[in-house]
């Protein structure tokens, strides 16, 4: 504060007592130039600026979309912590043993998911574990804590719907398969034909 432009200064510091352990209340003296000084002017947010910079006709419409989108998006947020919320009360109870041969199956599938991701982006899964410094045995422990918890959540999920004799029709599986076959751009029987559809 004071500083001139081309200025430079000392300025004598002592470094806070919970600062990095080896600079902890140390003196030092930074030795600066003032280079420049630079402000930020923000424009004015009214009706003319907002039809220069988006699809909106007033501040007042662009306001309430803001609004609507920002409301839609904490309720979603919300959907989704109180949906793992219950997901994870569920995982919680299940304490009945469960073969580790049922971990190993689920850590197969990650495994085979995560490799299929990587070939569609044109590597392979081996040049990833060499990128990062794993082997196979190391990438499958660090999915056994996910495969264990997935496993505890789909015998839980089966649990209760036997207990609640849900019943998933055809047409319901159809609809749920809809966004899948618009984005893989793949007739309807060709992405089950590559699903595991008993899942």
């Amino acid at each position: 504060v004071g500083m001139q432009i081309g200025e430079e200064k000392d300025l004598d510091i002592t470094f806070p007592e919970t600062y990095v352990e080896n600079l902890a209340g140390k003196a030092v003296v930074f030795k600066v130039k003032l280079n420049g000084i630079t402000v930020q002017e923000l424009p004015v947010a009214d009706d003319e600026f907002i039809q220069d910079t988006t699809e909106f006709e007033s501040l007042e419409e662009f306001r309430k979309n803001t609004r609507e989108n920002l409301e839609k998006n904490a309720v979603r947020d919300a959907d989704v912590a109180f949906d793992n919320a219950i997901m994870e009360a569920l995982i919680a109870k299940v304490d009945v043993p469960i073969p580790n041969c049922m971990y190993e199956h689920r850590i197969d599938d990650l495994v085979r998911n995560f490799e299929n991701m990587l070939s569609q982006q044109g590597m392979s899964l081996d040049l990833y574990l060499q990128y990062t410094g794993m082997d196979m045995n190391d990438f499958r422990e660090q999915n056994y804590d996910r495969a264990v918890s997935e496993v505890k959540l789909r015998l839980a999920l089966e649990k209760i719907a036997e207990l609640e004799n849900i019943q998933v029709s055809d047409e319901e599986v159809d609809e749920s398969l809809k966004k899948l076959v618009e984005s893989s751009h793949l007739p309807l029987a060709e992405v089950k034909r590559r699903l595991p559809m008993e899942d």
